[in-house]
């Protein structure tokens, strides 16, 4: 898929840096997956149209993340142009 993993908000302090360690957040797809995942669940518009192409209860919060995760991995593509 994509060959560097990228953080959203990678950061350091003083007592970081004294343990040589740096907190590297979430990572970009994750970032960009929970974005569109906020945005599929205010609209319900898309809400709707998620839950009429499956069982609604059965599989329903694995369809509405991979729909999030399918538009993470497309925004990360886009990026990479």
């Amino acid at each position: 898929m994509f060959n560097k993993v990228e953080y959203a908000f990678p950061s350091e302090n003083d007592a970081d840096k004294q343990y040589n360690y740096i907190h590297k957040g979430i990572t970009v797809e994750d970032y960009f997956a929970a974005k569109a995942l906020q945005g599929l669940l205010s609209n319900p518009v898309s809400c709707d149209e998620i839950r009429h192409n499956s069982n609604f209860g059965k599989g329903q919060v694995e369809r509405i993340t991979n729909v999030a995760y399918y538009y993470a991995r497309q925004m990360m593509k886009e990026k990479q142009r």
